[in-house]
């Protein structure tokens, strides 16, 4: 799961080279307004998990966006 997880994320923002679950997602050069909403759309689409405002503010990594589906999803 995690390394489909990996390939939709990236797949959302059309980002070329991999993602890993460590990568600050926000230090990405294609980071914007609009990549939150696409994640927060491929997230609720793909695993059927809502993630709030409040919520996605605490979040840094891709990882912590995985265990937060994986949480909701249990």
């Amino acid at each position: 799961m995690e390394e489909l997880f990996l390939k939709r994320f990236a797949e959302a923002l059309e980002k070329e080279v991999g993602v890993k679950m460590e990568d600050d997602f926000r230090e990405y050069e294609e980071w914007d307004s609009l990549s939150l909403l696409v994640i927060l759309s491929m997230v609720d689409d793909e695993y059927g998990v809502n993630i709030d405002a409040n919520h996605f503010a605490g979040m840094k990594t891709v990882k912590d966006i995985f265990e937060f589906i994986i949480k909701k999803s249990a």
